[in-house]
C-alpha cells in the first residue's frame, strides 16, 4: 500500500473494507463466545454513524470525547468521528466527574460517546455542567434514558439517523458536498436539555458559555479571596 497516496485513516479503512469484505474485523465476546464484525459490516457501522453524528450537527473540526472500554463501538466511533471531518478526544473510563469536566471543557468538545450505564453517571453530570458540550450519545441505554439537562441520545437512535441521511463521509474531509455542516437536531432525544441555557460565544477560537456569577466559585475555578497585607495585619 502507498501510505503517501492515504489522505486519512478513514480513506485507508473504507479502502481496506472493500477489499476484505466480509473477512473479520473486530471480534467481540457475546455469551462467552467471541464473534467476528466482518470489514464490510462495521464499515456499514462507520457509514451510519457518521451519518447520524451529521444529522444531530456536529461539522468538521468539533471535537467527539469517547469514553469507553476496549470493545468493537470504540473503533467504530473513531473512525465515523474522523470520517467526518471531526477529532476523537479519547478518555480514561477511570477519570470522575471533574475528569470529565476538564477534558469537556478544555477541549472544547461539541459532544460525548459513552459506553455503559456506570460510565454514563460520569459523563452525563460533567455534559451537563460543560461550556460547549450539550450532546451525549450512549451505546448501551442508561438507566434514566429522561436525564435533564443534556441532550442524550441512543447509539442504534443515532443509527437511525445515519439511516435517513443517505450516504455519509467516505473519507476525513468533512460534510457532504452540497450540504449544510450544521444542520438542527431532527430527532427527539431521550431527554431534553435544561432551561434558559445560555448559547455559547466564541473567544480566541473557543466556544464558552455564559455561566452565572456564583458557577466558577461553586465548580471551585473562582478567584481565591483577597488577602490581607504584611501591614494591614499588624
Amino acid at each position: 500500500m502507498d501510505y503517501a497516496a492515504v489522505p486519512n485513516l478513514p480513506t485507508m479503512f473504507f479502502d481496506q473494507a472493500r477489499r476484505l469484505g466480509n473477512r473479520p474485523f473486530l471480534w467481540a465476546k457475546r455469551d462467552k463466545v467471541y464473534e467476528p464484525i466482518s470489514y464490510a459490516a462495521a464499515a456499514g457501522l462507520v457509514r451510519r454513524l457518521a451519518g447520524g453524528l451529521l444529522q444531530l450537527g456536529l461539522k468538521p473540526g468539533d471535537r467527539v470525547v469517547l469514553v469507553a472500554e476496549n470493545r468493537p463501538e470504540w473503533a467504530i466511533a473513531d473512525l465515523a468521528i474522523m470520517a467526518i471531518g471531526a477529532v476523537t478526544v479519547p478518555a480514561y473510563t477511570t477519570n470522575t466527574v471533574d475528569d470529565h469536566l476538564y477534558i469537556l471543557d478544555h477541549a472544547g468538545a461539541a459532544a460525548a460517546i459513552v459506553s455503559t450505564e456506570r460510565l454514563a453517571k460520569r459523563v452525563i453530570p460533567a455534559a451537563r455542567s460543560a461550556e460547549v458540550c450539550d450532546t451525549v450519545i450512549s451505546i448501551e441505554p442508561p438507566s434514566d434514558p429522561h436525564a435533564s439537562g443534556i441532550n442524550l441520545y441512543g447509539w442504534d437512535q443515532v443509527l437511525a439517523m445515519g439511516d435517513e441521511a443517505g450516504p455519509a463521509p467516505r473519507g476525513g474531509s468533512g460534510a457532504r458536498p452540497g450540504r449544510s455542516a450544521r444542520r438542527p437536531r431532527p430527532s427527539t432525544p431521550w431527554s431534553t436539555p435544561r432551561p434558559g441555557r445560555p448559547a455559547p460565544e466564541r473567544r480566541h477560537g473557543r466556544a464558552h458559555r455564559a455561566r452565572s456569577p456564583g458557577s466558577a466559585r461553586r465548580r471551585g475555578r473562582g478567584p481565591a479571596p483577597a488577602r490581607r497585607s504584611r501591614a494591614g495585619a499588624r
